[in-house]
């Protein structure tokens, strides 16, 4: 067989590029963008180039990582030369780490493994910014980057506000609330974070989810005859396909009959990561712990159903009941920056997998404050009042957390500090 060589892109800095703006409109945008760049816009890259995605047999496309195998060394030059300037032109602000290697015959886990160590390497290395300008040139007033034009008299902006208020224009910006509802009303796409909110309440939300211990399954499927990219394809497209299944099924069983609720005019919840084994929603706070509950019990099973057939052809006894997950819930005022809510949730379900292993459940926090550091901080302020004492219960495993349903409510009411 003729040699063949394995690329591998990641994109950094998702969440910083999606959250540092607390308009929903360019949160969309830029979710809408980073789903894209790895699917559709990375086809129209190739196509610029006289390449088609038909001539690379991909392994993972999804959540910001590309991974594909091709025989003909040119793509591979082509990609690795020219796409972190045209993912830099498509998403200003995130940087994109690179590797590659060649191999003989089947790919196997050694390769693999150089490959994804060659990735690490290229994380640790700075890269310059694909946008410089003068010091003395108009600068967009709420980010402070240069600015590109205006989009009305007073209002300079930047490459990213740009891109991200082109792409989350109108009601066409759909892509993951297309995963998240396969036969919704476009109509009911909420654009706005008033949109979210209930009418008595400003609280909103932020989960983030994803799955436990996926490197160990990894590392399993490479040991148990992974000697072929079949094998990674297979087991990355079950994984993406029950994480947007877990999905459907927390939406339909807690978003939906929301929205059928008397004046409800859009869907209180808004995907903007999922993919992989990630989960990131901005959600109408009272039916947060709900719909994560619903989530991670839907992941579980769609898993099993899943990674089914691997399992059994792997002989990996891991996969035959599932992935597990957890979870993190921030709860916030609408008026809170995003990306310290969205911060505090990731730092939540790390919080819950340290503590339940590979067990399924989640955290939760309610922010009071007016700055959050970290989760550990907040412990340390709001949690103990003194040595011995703590008002830290979390995490909740998903039988434990069957009387949150009727807490939430007197929680997000409370005035002083309440957190799981």
């Amino acid at each position: 067989m003729s040699q063949q060589y394995l690329y591998g892109a990641s994109i950094r800095g998702i969440q910083r590029f999606i959250f540092e703006t607390n308009r929903l409109q360019e949160v969309i945008g830029a979710s809408e963008i980073v789903e894209r760049l790895c699917g559709a816009l990375f086809d129209s890259f190739l196509e610029e180039g006289g390449f088609s995605s038909a001539d690379c047999s991909f392994i993972v496309r999804a959540a910001g990582n590309i991974r594909f195998t091709a025989e003909n060394r040119a793509i591979v030059e082509y990609a690795v030369r020219n796409f972190p300037m045209f993912a830099q032109r498509t998403a200003p602000g995130i940087t994109v780490a690179q590797a590659a290697e060649s191999f003989d015959g089947s790919l196997s886990a050694e390769t693999s493994g150089r490959l994804e160590q060659g990735l690490r390497t290229q994380q640790n290395r700075l890269q310059a910014p694909a946008l410089v300008s003068p010091m003395a040139a108009v600068r967009s007033r709420r980010t402070g980057k240069p600015a590109v034009d205006w989009k009305d008299e007073d209002a300079p902006r930047d490459a990213g506000v740009k891109q991200k208020q082109e792409f989350g224009m109108g009601t066409a910006p759909g892509t993951l609330m297309e995963k998240m509802f396969s036969s919704g009303d476009k109509e009911k796409y909420p654009f706005d974070v008033e949109d979210i909110c209930s009418g008595s309440s400003s609280w909103l939300a932020v989960i983030h989810a994803d799955g436990n211990s996926l490197g160990k399954v990894i590392q399993g499927l490479s040991s148990a005859g992974g000697e072929s990219s079949g094998i990674f394809r297979e087991f990355s497209e079950a994984l993406n396909r029950s994480t947007c299944a877990a999905a459907r099924a927390a939406a339909e069983k807690t978003v939906l009959p929301a929205i059928n609720e008397k004046g409800r005019k859009k869907y209180p919840v808004r995907p903007v990561i999922l993919g992989g084994d990630d989960l990131t929603v901005i959600i109408r706070a009272d039916l947060a712990v709900d719909f994560t509950m619903e989530y991670l019990r839907a992941f579980g099973e769609e898993t099993k159903k899943n990674l089914k057939g691997l399992a059994e052809r792997t002989g990996m006894k891991s996969l035959e009941d599932g992935l597990s997950a957890c979870a993190g819930i921030a709860f916030m005022k609408s008026s809170f920056p995003f990306h310290f809510a969205v911060h505090l949730a990731d730092e939540l379900c790390a919080d819950a997998k340290k503590e339940l292993g590979r067990r399924t459940g989640f955290s939760f926090h309610k922010i009071q404050g007016s700055f959050v550091r970290s989760y550990g901080d907040i412990i340390e302020r709001e949690l103990t009042p003194h040595g011995g004492l703590s008002f830290k219960y979390g995490p909740y495993t998903l039988d434990k957390a069957e009387t949150l349903r009727t807490q939430v409510r007197d929680i997000l009411k409370a005035e002083a500090p309440a957190s799981g």
